[in-house]
């Protein structure tokens, strides 16, 4: 229910779309969790729970748009597959960012520099010459930037 987190790249095989999510009982979630919110993968913010209903609450993984659903109390309720991975910044070229897989040495460049803030924070930082993670997140066959953090040098 929770998300992964891989301090590094490794080579994966994209899964199917019947892989792309899987049941939860509506009641068991906890904020922090993912769900499918109206069709799209969420982050849950808070659940209620009444006599009868939950009630969760979500952020979209990918619009950032708020969502809301309610259900039964023992309803199933279909949760994506999330992954965030790490990749070393290595340039930024027609809006697309090139993220450095380290573990192989390949190089991604598919992924969109994001708009808002966090894409002013990853070119302000790449401009000025600092070395940076960017956190990428997938679920259900999208991928998006999502955070970045400063690398830090290796000890020698």
């Amino acid at each position: 229910m929770s998300e992964t987190d891989v301090s590094t790249a490794a080579a994966t095989t994209t899964p199917s779309p019947r892989e792309w999510v899987y049941s939860a009982p509506a009641s068991g979630l906890r904020p922090g969790d993912h769900a499918l919110l109206h069709g799209r993968p969420a982050r849950i913010v808070t659940v209620t729970v009444d006599r009868d209903t939950v009630r969760l609450t979500g952020v979209d993984l990918f619009t950032r748009e708020a969502r809301e659903t309610r259900c039964g109390r023992d309803a199933s309720v279909e949760v994506p597959v999330v992954t965030r991975t790490q990749y070393l910044l290595r340039d930024i070229t027609d809006g697309r960012l090139s993220l450095l897989v380290e573990t192989t040495g390949e190089t991604r460049q598919e992924i969109p520099l994001p708009d808002g803030p966090l894409g002013t924070e990853i070119a302000a930082a790449f401009t000025a010459g600092s070395a940076l993670y960017v956190t990428v997140t997938a679920a259900m066959g999208r991928e998006a930037a999502s955070g970045c953090r400063a690398a830090r040098p290796k000890a020698p």
